[in-house]
């Protein structure tokens, strides 16, 4: 396994998992309205001003991002595969 990407999906930090062996770091991320939307069908509008406080934070971070805005898991993950061969093969060792 240790030959092919393993994709880890979570709502961490880069600090929050300090001494795991992490090689890239992407955002998954959609726009506010959308992640409103998404939320509400969900029937968790208590969550809904944190999680849309949270996503700006994640932006902050300045890390590669994927936007999900409109776009269904299929094309998302077609996406983040992309992203990842094309990280894997900016490495200097690879």
């Amino acid at each position: 396994m240790a030959a092919l990407p393993v994709v880890l999906l979570s709502g961490c930090t880069p600090d929050e998992l300090q001494g795991w062996p992490i090689t890239f770091w992407a955002l998954l991320d959609c726009a506010d309205q959308e992640l409103r939307r998404r939320l509400s069908r969900q029937g968790r509008p208590e969550s809904v001003a944190e999680a849309v406080h949270d996503a700006q934070e994640y932006r902050a971070l300045g890390l590669p991002a994927i936007d999900t805005t409109g776009h269904s898991s299929e094309e998302v993950a077609a996406e983040l595969a992309q992203l990842v061969r094309r990280l894997e093969r900016a490495q200097p060792d690879r």
